[in-house]
């Protein structure tokens, strides 16, 4: 059995929801540029398809409204101003996807940080240098969209990329038990400063982490997914972030990814990989529904025994 160990180093933090101000300026397929909040469930957005470096139109699967203190405003050369929060990636010339508050790594797979002098990509593939990055001060609601096809959206021309989702606080999920030091309680009662169960993955220890924050707001759209081991299961809107093994190798789970036969990881008197042996769609969201969203200084902690990000 694993030792049981206290960590606040924040090295192992993953990125939670990134989103946008309301008053953003999304790319529409038919040209037009509307506002963030404007956008509605199955609206057709651009976005860009990574793999053949195409524009392409795309349908707004769910849609994101959460509080950040963490927003700014991203200067470019051209004049235009985009007003992402500070874990929103973005596509840059030389560092692939990057950040403004450089996570590492951030949910689309990169490592960067976006800084003054670095260059975004445009939909015409041209290169805009980034000239100032200002923080807003306050907390603020912001709002991303999330298109499962490509993960990706246009901002004001610019490519970015779009969320992760959180773990819901629906009626179905409202069940899900974390694993405090104390004991195990409902996900809805965890409070900041609560310690918790959480994983080094690297080094596969179970550890104690405490709750620095607890993002809450709603999720439209998506679907919420019940993963089941023999003997455990988690239920989570289809893009939240949950670390797994195939084939040996330790990935995360983004955009529904998971496949039956996938390894996640366990607290059974210790950190264990349990094959995953069925995957079953609950519910779609089709209206706003409440979720709750824990961030840990150790990145993850566990749900219903099972490890997911946070």
């Amino acid at each position: 059995m694993k030792k049981l160990i206290w960590k606040t180093d924040t090295k192992f933090k993953m990125a939670a929801v990134d989103c946008f101000l309301p008053k953003q300026l999304i790319n529409m397929s038919d040209g037009t540029l509307k506002p963030i909040s404007e956008i509605n469930l199955n609206d057709s957005v651009l976005v860009w398809d990574e793999e053949y470096d195409e524009i392409r139109n795309g349908k707004v699967n769910e849609i994101k409204k959460v509080l950040h203190d963490d927003v700014y405003e991203l200067h470019l050369e051209n004049g235009k101003i985009l007003y992402p929060t500070g874990n929103h990636p973005f596509i840059e010339r030389n560092k692939d996807w990057v950040t403004i508050d450089g996570h590492n790594p951030n949910h689309a797979g990169g490592s960067g940080k976006l800084t003054i002098g670095d260059y975004v990509n445009d939909i015409d593939s041209t290169w805009i240098e980034v000239v100032d990055i200002v923080p807003i001060e306050g907390e603020h609601e912001t709002y991303n969209l999330v298109n499962q096809d490509y993960g990706t959206i246009i901002a004001d021309d610019i490519i970015t990329h779009n969320t992760s989702a959180v773990i819901g606080g629906t009626e179905e999920s409202i069940e899900m038990k974390v694993q405090e030091k104390s004991g195990e309680i409902n996900i809805s009662e965890v409070k900041v400063g609560d310690i918790i169960t959480s994983a080094l993955v690297d080094t596969e220890e179970i550890i104690y982490t405490q709750v620095s924050s607890i993002m809450t707001g709603s999720n439209t759209g998506g679907i919420i997914l019940k993963v089941s081991t023999d003997d455990n299961h988690i239920l989570y809107t289809s893009t939240h972030l949950i670390p797994f093994y195939r084939e040996g190798a330790i990935l995360e789970d983004n955009l529904g990814a998971l496949q039956v036969g996938d390894e996640l990881i366990v607290n059974d008197n210790g950190f264990t990989r349990k094959p995953i042996v069925k995957i079953e769609e609950i519910k779609s969201l089709e209206s706003d529904v409440d979720v709750i969203h824990p961030h840990t200084l150790a990145g993850y902690h566990f749900v219903n025994n099972i490890l997911v990000e946070g």
